[in-house]
């Protein structure tokens, strides 16, 4: 038992040593890029489900229902309707000529 608290207090003062000869630029940088890396808080404690429902709430309130709808169908799966429908390229029709 007391060889493994020798063990941590070196692991401790390993760490403690690195730290204060680690630049304080340095040690911000890394904070930066580790908060960076992290997924949303929303994400991380309820899951993704709960999140894209939260932004999808957020888009209707600013973009109001349609473009959140028309959104929310480009996200999900084609619906069968969608997918039988042909794909019909829409050209411009000639100006009637007076």
């Amino acid at each position: 038992m007391a060889k493994e608290g020798k063990e941590y207090v070196a692991f401790v003062a390993d760490r403690f040593i690195r730290y204060i000869e680690t630049p304080a630029a340095e040690r911000r940088r890394l904070r930066r890029e580790a908060r960076r890396s992290r997924e949303p808080f929303l994400a991380r404690w309820f899951g993704w489900p709960l999140y894209g429902w939260l932004m999808q709430r957020r888009a209707r309130r600013i973009f109001g229902p349609a473009v959140a709808e028309e959104a929310a169908e480009r996200a999900g799966e084609p619906d069968a309707e969608r997918v039988a429908e042909p794909a019909v390229e829409r050209v411009a029709e000639p100006a009637a000529e007076s």
